[in-house]
C-alpha cells in the first residue's frame, strides 16, 4: 500500500494534503469527478481526542464494472488494522436492466492474519440507472455504524467493532473509479484534565478547612430534564474548588458515571464555574460523558451553599445537587 495522497485528473496530478488536526473537518467534494488510479491511497488523520466521526466516501463507476473501495481505521501498520470494504465483481453489459449485487465487509487484520467482523450483500433497493455508490462510517463514543448508499441510503447497520482511534483513516480504491466526495468530519473532545489535588484524602482535608461557601462535596439531587434533547450521564458525585489560576471554580469528578465510564476518574476536571460578578451565580462550562466542552447560554447557581444547579437551556433542562460533609458522604 502505497502512503500518499495522489489524484490522476485528466492527465494533470493534484496533490491531496493531509487534514489539519486536531478538530478539523474536512471536505473534498469533486464537481467534475476525478480519476481514482487503482491502488492510489489517500490520508487523513484523527485528532488525539475526538466525539464524533463521519467518514463519507463516494465514487462514480459504472453498472457493470467493478466496484471497490475502502475505508481503513485504527491503523497501527501495513499487518494490523480494521478494514471496512464495499466491493462487486464486474459483470456483462445488461443495459441497466438489473443492478449487479453489492457486497460489504468489515474486518480486522492483526499481525497480517485477517478476520471478518461483519458481512452483508446488498441487493434491495439498487438503482441501475445510478453508477455513484457511497461508503460511510459513522461514529461516537457509544458506537458505530456503516451506510452504504447511491442517490439515496439504501442499508445501514450498526458495528460491535473497535471505534476508530487516532492516528491515520486511509481511504482506498482497488479499481478504477471517479472520485465524486471524500470528507471527514470530525467532532474533537477535550484532553482529560486533573485536579492539583494528589489524593481524595488531601482534597477532603483542603476543603474542610476553606471558608469558601463555594468549595465543597456534592452529590446528585434531583432533575427537569427534556429527554428529547438531554440525558444525564450519571449520578455524579462532585467537588468543587477555586481554580488554580484564580478564576471562579473547578469543577471535579469523584464519581458516578454510568456513560462512557471507562474515560472518567476520580478528581478529573468535570467542568469550571466562571463569576460573572453576581453572588452565587457563575457562567458554566460543562464537559459532558464524550468530552465535549458546552459553555453556550450554560450557567449554574450556589444557592445558600446548600445546592448546586446548573442550567442547560438550549436542552430546555437542568440538573442539581446537594452538599455532602465530606467524602463519607459521597
Amino acid at each position: 500500500m502505497r502512503r500518499f495522497a495522489l489524484i490522476c485528473v485528466l492527465g494533470a496530478v493534484v496533490m491531496s494534503q493531509q487534514a489539519q488536526v486536531p478538530g478539523s473537518h474536512r471536505h473534498e467534494y469533486h464537481r467534475k469527478p476525478a480519476k481514482w488510479c487503482p491502488s492510489d491511497t489517500l490520508y487523513d488523520s484523527l485528532p488525539p481526542m475526538w466525539s464524533a466521526l463521519n467518514a463519507h466516501l463516494r465514487v462514480r463507476v459504472p453498472s457493470h464494472w467493478r466496484l471497490d473501495i475502502s475505508i481503513i481505521y485504527n491503523r497501527i501498520d501495513s499487518l494490523n488494522y480494521h478494514r471496512c470494504r464495499l466491493y462487486r465483481a464486474a459483470g456483462p453489459m445488461d443495459e441497466r436492466q438489473a443492478a449487479l449485487p453489492l457486497r460489504l465487509t468489515v474486518s480486522r487484520t492483526s499481525g497480517g492474519t485477517d478476520s471478518v467482523l461483519h458481512t452483508s450483500v446488498i441487493q434491495r433497493g439498487l438503482d441501475p440507472s445510478s453508477d455513484d455508490y457511497s461508503l460511510k462510517l459513522l461514529a461516537n463514543r457509544h458506537g458505530m455504524s456503516v451506510v452504504v448508499g447511491q442517490r439515496k441510503e439504501l442499508w445501514r447497520q450498526d458495528l460491535s467493532a473497535t471505534l476508530p482511534a487516532t492516528g491515520d483513516m486511509i481511504w482506498l480504491c482497488d479499481s478504477e473509479a471517479a472520485l465524486v466526495r471524500r470528507s471527514l468530519a470530525v467532532e474533537a473532545a477535550e484532553p482529560a484534565s486533573y485536579s492539583r489535588f494528589a489524593s481524595l484524602s488531601e482534597l477532603d482535608a483542603y476543603i474542610r478547612s476553606s471558608s469558601d461557601v463555594n468549595e465543597g462535596f456534592w452529590i446528585y439531587f434531583d432533575r427537569e430534564t427534556d429527554l428529547r434533547m438531554f440525558s444525564v450521564g450519571g449520578d455524579y458525585r462532585l467537588a468543587t474548588v477555586r481554580a488554580a489560576d484564580g478564576h471562579g471554580y473547578e469543577i471535579l469528578y469523584l464519581g458516578g458515571a454510568r456513560s462512557n465510564a471507562p474515560s472518567w476518574s476520580p478528581m478529573q476536571i468535570k467542568g469550571y464555574l466562571r463569576p460573572t460578578g453576581f453572588i452565587g451565580h457563575f457562567d458554566l462550562e460543562w464537559i459532558d460523558p464524550s468530552g465535549v466542552m458546552h459553555k453556550r447560554e450554560t450557567s449554574a447557581d450556589i444557592t445558600d451553599g446548600a445546592s448546586l444547579t446548573l442550567f442547560f437551556p438550549m436542552y430546555k433542562s437542568k440538573v442539581r445537587y446537594r452538599r455532602t460533609a465530606g467524602i463519607t458522604g459521597l
